[in-house]
């Protein structure tokens, strides 16, 4: 049985003894509390916080190398400086900071042990949109993002930003964002930025579930997004935009990607079908235009937005995730159950009748990890992991 890994509070850190009077005082006459006004002090506070990022979570670097970030030792620095800093800011850096996961698994690892006073104050998130895999013998199950986010009440985010990092998954994907556009809370603006255009133009015969679902299915881009969030928020205005990238990626290489910079951005629209035939057509065949020779190494950025005082905050619930079960459907049944009881049961701990999972990356327990501490020049760049580096995942798992 893998340990569990004990989580890491973001409430800041904590002091453990009480400053001297004498050095209370002293704080008091430094001139950055002397000669600057509350709102100069507070606005430097919001600049150092808005370009903070703290990351956690496994990266693969090649085939049998995973690099582990850990936050930079001195990201919040600002917090430790002294008592009178650390009151003027208070807990308002939970909202500026740019918390970055690597990982699903290491998203729920931070946040669900966190009281919803804490969560609730959150505002920007960056996690990689790869489903988590759940083991349970026959099966293995993929759990969403947009069914993980439901394990995390209370949380009301500005941007919640997502990298489709399965490459080659070009279904998951697609499936992922439309579970998050359709039915998921806890986000104001959701960013999904996909490393190739493969994504808006695959075939529909490369679905290679046996499992029937209209996730899966590809519909003309953005006005099917929108129609659906019309449907879900009314007459509040939200918007779904898609851009590509006006560059060209080197697909095989580790890259930083592209689409941090809007003036590398070009808006991209798929034409609506003239006719319930060409309806019905569409999709069947693959989109030339956007997944032959370069066209297809431009990355995708989609911005979707709720609508004007729409609510968007995850609720508590005593059932988080749906239990489902038919003939041509099996779905595990997590009702009610907790993160920590998902992880105790479906990943800490296999059952003994499974000996292999093909495609696995954990399968063969060999795999080195290394860690670093995150860096970074600008808190939203992020780097591709180079295509040979990927392992697939269960072509057969059951996503929920």
């Amino acid at each position: 049985m893998a340990p569990k890994r004990k989580a890491k509070q973001l409430d800041g850190p904590r002091h453990t003894k009480t400053p001297k009077l004498s050095q209370r005082r002293e704080q008091e006459t430094i001139p950055f509390f002397t000669k600057l006004p509350q709102e100069m002090r507070d606005e430097i506070y919001h600049q150092v916080f808005s370009n903070t990022r703290v990351a956690w979570g496994r990266r693969p670097a090649d085939r049998n190398l995973a690099v582990r970030f850990k936050p930079a030792p001195n990201a919040l620095a600002l917090l430790r400086t002294c008592r009178r800093i650390r009151d003027e800011i208070g807990d308002t850096w939970l909202g500026k900071v740019l918390f970055h996961f690597e990982e699903l698994e290491e998203m729920l690892d931070k946040l669900t042990p966190l009281p919803v006073q804490i969560v609730s104050k959150l505002r920007h998130i960056r996690v990689s949109g790869k489903a988590l895999t759940l083991h349970s013998f026959p099966f293995n199950y993929n759990l969403s993002l947009a069914s993980a986010l439901k394990l995390i009440p209370s949380l009301r985010l500005d941007t919640l930003t997502v990298f489709g990092s399965l490459a080659g998954r070009v279904v998951a994907q697609y499936e992922s964002l439309n579970k998050l556009i359709r039915g998921s809370s806890g986000w104001k603006e959701l960013r999904y930025i996909c490393r190739f255009s493969t994504i808006l133009g695959y075939a529909e015969g490369s679905i290679i579930w046996s499992v029937p679902s209209d996730n899966l299915l590809r519909r003309p881009q953005p006005s099917d997004w929108q129609s659906a969030l019309n449907d879900r928020d009314g007459d509040s205005q939200p918007s779904v935009a898609i851009y590509r990238s006006k560059t060209v990626t080197n697909y095989m290489d580790p890259i930083d990607s592209l689409m941090i910079n809007p003036s590398n951005w070009e808006r991209y629209e798929q034409p609506i079908p003239g006719t319930k035939e060409d309806d019905l057509k569409f999709g069947l065949a693959a989109d030339a235009k956007i997944t032959t020779g370069d066209e297809e190494h431009k990355e995708v950025l989609i911005i979707v937005r709720r609508g004007k005082a729409v609510g968007y905050e995850t609720k508590i619930t005593t059932a988080p995730l749906p239990a489902a079960s038919g003939e041509t459907v099996n779905q595990l049944d997590l009702t009610g159950k907790s993160w920590n009881q998902i992880r105790a049961a479906h990943i800490d701990t296999r059952p003994s009748e499974i000996y292999h999972y093909p495609f696995d990356s954990d399968s063969d327990g060999e795999e080195e990890c290394v860690e670093v501490a995150d860096s970074y020049e600008n808190v939203n760049e992020y780097s591709w992991a180079p295509l040979d580096s990927i392992h697939w995942g269960n072509h057969d798992a059951i996503v929920m």
